[in-house]
Order: structure tokens, then sequence, then C-alpha cells
């Protein structure tokens, strides 16, 4: 993501002229310009990013308090897109349905400018949506919500995204086949910075959102588009085991030939490859190992962002696709002795080139987007957090618990006092969807392993151990269906009567609940499940 306020510093640094300091005086000189702007121009609500110091406050701990609740916090989030969006927030929308209603903004648009309005800005972003990728992101958070609150408004939002790009993804017939587009430019696919051609590494990232639906709904439809992404990417593989970043998928002509950004391919060989289908193994061992002989070591995080350049981006380092290798390398630290290790140096390397510690709000930790962009921003910010539950997990270590939280609560701090996710502390009041939905599915993502946190005395299934469906919260009963055995992580605000899988009573050695944290866990076969309380 590029914005425009930090154009020209990125051209300074594209073209070798200056460097970072100056960069870093440029910007901060730019943003104290804007920022005064917005103050006396803007009849916006205050951004929080413009709050004083003394508002983020600290508790007897030294730990920053968030800003609200994190279940008021998700409230609003949601709020926003499913009820104030489309409803006068915004305006300019030029796309309905076949009903003459109009299409959430999200899905055809990145963003809404200071002015509420769409399809206005940098001409880079302003008619433009990046599909594969903020598309799978809206999927997922709308997952988690319906999760959450059984709300079947969400679950709807995630079938209508995912059957928007269903409905537009390269010929089956051509080279790179199958594929979700990683961008659209006034309502048709491809243009932007990427042309005629497709990246890809984000169908992967589709796929694998396409594959959480499935398991949500049964759709086989879901599971079939996440198997023809595999199977593009199996046949297209290079030999040392990645793909070229941008190609066209009609001709392979390669428009850009390097990214990192290999292991939601591994991912999703992965995900496929669960039970007797091999189909996938040697595909994924193939890019397993590249990932671990190249960037893992050489630490060439580059070639992620769909707004990037090929000259913007020559230099450039990201850490998105570093934070997920680094927890896939987490989660399989069983299989492998060296793969913690490495997990704990891409950590360092992110911590060391991308946190910003502000004196306004630390110990919490802000985590900046890339180089070329070298903006701190919400959605990365919990997206770190992930990371640092997922070490806190792994080691007991305290500090990462404390972190992670830290860095949750300091993203509060950037909603506006309508409910709508600032990109970050400097950015102004243009509104990036992908930074408004991403905070939600990474506090969702963080804060399940802290699930006493996300208490509001009322039930919630907040992590399930498999896919779960049908999902329905009624007067002191919850019951959802789980595909196969899992562990889940719930809050019930008491301690229940009895729980019941598919009519068998579960052993109360199977569960385990906490009332002063309200939190309950379940171990439990496939079936249909009912707990009442």
């Amino acid at each position: 993501m590029i914005h425009a306020h930090s154009y020209f510093a990125v051209t300074i640094r594209t073209m070798g002229i200056c460097r970072r300091r100056v960069a870093a005086a440029i910007l901060a000189f730019g943003f104290a310009i804007v920022a005064l702007a917005n103050v006396i121009l803007n009849s916006e609500p205050l951004i929080a990013g413009s709050l004083p110091a003394e508002s983020y406050q600290k508790d007897k701990e030294g730990l920053l308090v968030p800003r609200m609740s994190y279940p008021r916090f998700l409230e609003r989030t949601y709020r926003f897109v499913l009820q104030d969006l489309d409803n006068g927030w915004a305006t300019g929308n030029a796309y309905k349905d076949q009903d003459g209603k109009a299409v959430p903004a999200y899905v055809n648009y990145a963003l809404v400018n200071s002015e509420r309005k769409l399809g206005v800005g940098d001409p880079r972003n302003a008619a433009v949506v990046y599909p594969a990728f903020h598309h799978a992101l809206f999927i997922r958070a709308f997952l988690a919500q319906w999760r959450y609150t059984g709300d079947p408004e969400c679950l709807a939002r995630a079938r209508q995204l995912a059957d928007w790009n269903l409905a537009r993804r390269t010929p089956p017939d051509c080279k790179f086949g199958s594929l979700f587009y990683s961008t659209a430019h006034n309502g048709k696919v491809g243009g932007s910075v990427d042309g005629d051609a497709v990246m890809t590494d984000k169908p992967a990232i589709m796929a694998l959102a396409m594959l959480e639906l499935a398991g949500a709904t049964g759709d086989a439809r879901y599971r079939e588009a996440a198997e023809a992404v595999a199977t593009t990417l199996a046949k297209t593989q290079l030999p040392e085991g990645n793909w070229p970043f941008r190609v066209n998928p009609r001709t392979g002509e390669v428009h850009e030939a390097y990214t990192s950004s290999a292991i939601y391919a591994v991912m999703l060989f992965e995900a496929l490859g669960q039970g007797n289908d091999n189909r996938w193994a040697e595909a994924k061992a193939k890019t397993l190992k590249w990932i671990l002989e190249g960037p893992v070591k050489t630490l060439q995080w580059n070639g992620f962002y769909e707004d990037v350049t090929k000259d913007m981006g020559k230099n450039n380092r990201t850490n998105w696709d570093c934070i997920d290798a680094a927890r896939w390398l987490i989660a399989h630290r069983a299989d492998n002795p060296e793969y913690f290790p490495m997990a704990r140096r891409l950590h360092d390397w992110i911590a060391r080139e991308f946190v910003e510690k502000n004196d306004a709000w630390a110990p919490a930790e802000g985590l900046r987007e890339q180089k070329c962009c070298f903006q701190t921003m919400g959605i990365h910010t919990v997206h770190w957090a992930a990371l640092l539950a997922d070490l806190h997990e792994a080691t007991g270590e305290a500090s990462f618990k404390q972190r992670a939280i830290n860095s949750c609560s300091l993203v509060t701090h950037w909603m506006r006092d309508d409910g709508a996710n600032l990109v970050g502390p400097t950015w102004g009041n243009e509104i990036w969807f992908s930074c408004h939905f991403g905070p939600a599915l990474y506090m969702y993502d963080t804060l399940s392993r802290f699930s006493e946190l996300l208490a509001d005395d009322r039930p919630h299934l907040v992590k399930a151990g498999s896919a779960v469906r049908s999902v329905v919260y009624g007067d002191k009963r919850l019951t959802y269906a789980g595909v196969a055995p899992g562990q889940d992580f719930l809050l019930i605000p008491s301690k229940p009567l009895k729980i019941v899988v598919s009519g068998q009573e579960v052993e109360a050695s199977a569960w385990d609940y906490q009332p002063a944290s309200t939190t309950l866990f379940v171990r439990r076969p496939p079936g249909d499940v009912e707990i009442r309380w």
C-alpha cells in the first residue's frame, strides 16, 4: 500500500538520492502539515492518531490500556461495515447487484477518501480493489465474527465475496488458469500496476479462505476452486520450487520475476493434502525447500503489494509473508528442531527493521508496512501481535504475551469516533477496507489465546478445533456442528449444565470451565454440539 503523503520520500529512496534519515525527516514534516490541515479544514471526527500522548494511558504494571474493551472494538468494527458504510456513510458507489441494490463498497473499492468518497484519489488505488488478498481477509474476518456471534449476515457476506471471486478467475484453459485476480480496476479484473498480469502468490491466499468457507458451509464449489488453484501452481512451479511474481496468465510472460511470498502455496498444498491425498506432497516439499534456502536465510522478503511497481520494489523489504512463514515454522516446530530457531531469527529481523516504539504509546509496538511505505499501520501491528502470541504459546515466556496484548491495545486507539479503523496513527482520514477488517481478524486470532480478554458476559465460540457449521446462539444454549474432532475454546456466562455431542453427553474429564474468566475448554468428537448452562 502506498500513500500519496509518502510518495515523494518513496521516489527519493528509489532514486538513491538520500538515505532513510533524510526521508524520515521529509515524511515527518509532511505528516505535520497534513495533521494541521486535518485539524483546520476537516470536519471529520478527531482521528485517533492525532490524540495527545497523555491519551495513551498505562496501567499500574506499565501496560497500555485499550481505548475501549476488545469486545466493544470488535462490535464497532463490524457494525461499521454491516450497517453504516453503505447506508449514508460513504458516497460514490457505482456498483449494484442484479436487484439494483448497492454492492457493499469494500467489494469493488480498496478505500474511501478522507471526504468519504469512493473512487477518488491516487489513480493507482482510487477505483481499484485487490480481491485475491483483501477479499480473502474479509472472508476470514466475517467467518470469525460469525463463529463468535452466530450472526448469519456475516456468513452471507463471506459467501458474497467468495462468489464474486469465483465468477472472476483466469480462464481455466490458459497457462495460469483458474487463478483469482490480484487486482480489479473500474469493475474489471486486471489493471492498475498489475496491468494484464496476475500475481501468483495471492490466489493461494484466497484459496485458503475458500477452504475455510467450504468447511463452514459444506459448499463443494469453494473447495473445488481451491484445488484448481493448487493444480495450476503445481503445474507452473519453477524447478527451484518457487514462482515468478507477476505473469500474464494466458501467455505466461513474466512481468516481474521475484517474490518471497510462497508460504501460502505451502499452506494450501498442506491443507489439501490432509488424509490420504498425496497429490500435493512433492510440490509442497519443493516450495518449502526454496523458502528455507531462500528468504529465510537471505532475508530477501520482497514482492508482495499490488500497488508497488517493479522499480519501486527493486530494493524494497516487506514483512507480511515473513510473519506468516515464521508462524508456519512455529506451528511445525515438532517436525524439525531447526524450525523454531529460524522463526526466532525472523522475529528478531522484523523487530529490528519494522517495529516502531513511540514514546507516546511505549511499551506497545507498532509495525510498519514495508520499506517503501514506512508507515505504522493497525493491520500490521495486530498481524505482528498474532506472531507474538504464537511465540508465547511455544515458549511460555510472559514477555511475548505482554507484547501481543500491548499491540492489540494500541490498535484500539486508532479507531475513529464513528467506528472506522484508521490505517494508522499518521495516515489521516482515508480509510482502507483492508486496514479496517484486518485488525478485527488478527485481534480474534491473537486474543483467542487469551480468551478472557474477549469476555463480555455473553456466550461465544472463540476458537474451534475444526471446521464448524450451523452456529446458533439461543437462550442459555449454544449449538454448532463440528465437522471433525476438535478442541474448542468458548466463553460461557456460567458453568455448563451439560455438553452433548450427537446425543451423547461429553464426559466431565473432557471439558473444563473456569468461572473467574468464564472460559470453557471442550475436547469433543465430530458431530452436533449442544451446550446448556
